[in-house]
């Protein structure tokens, strides 16, 4: 069974995205932890099963950015997606520099999601 951890602030976001993660994956092959803000995130990471993030830049507590660079930091053996209704090419090239290359925009649409998953092979 796949982990997947997704972090933000929209609980509209959390719902959209499981569905269509369940729908891609199937409902028995994957497991949806949800984080409204980086602290929560902070803590789902210490569950070393985790396999995606899916990440919000903008957030209260602790934003995106901080927890990207947790990961970073931390060496994390996952794959991370950021989602971001704002891909500011400053953010976008910051988080680039430090590995982080996949980015789905808001509103997210299913081939884009669709399309991500195939390339990062989960």
């Amino acid at each position: 069974m796949k982990k997947i951890l997704i972090v933000d602030d929209s609980t509209t976001i959390i719902t959209l995205l499981s569905y269509m993660l369940i729908d891609y994956f199937g409902k028995d092959s994957v497991e949806i932890i949800q984080a409204k803000d980086g602290a929560d995130a902070l803590f789902a990471l210490q569950d070393n099963e985790i396999e995606l993030v899916f990440l919000d830049i903008m957030m209260p507590v602790i934003d995106g950015n901080s927890v990207a660079k947790y990961i970073h930091s931390r060496e994390l053996d996952l794959e991370t997606i950021i989602i971001t209704a704002n891909l500011d090419k400053e953010v976008i090239t910051s988080l680039g520099k430090i590995g982080f290359k996949n980015f789905l925009p808001k509103p997210i649409h299913t081939d884009r999601l669709e399309t991500l998953l195939k390339k990062i092979e989960l």
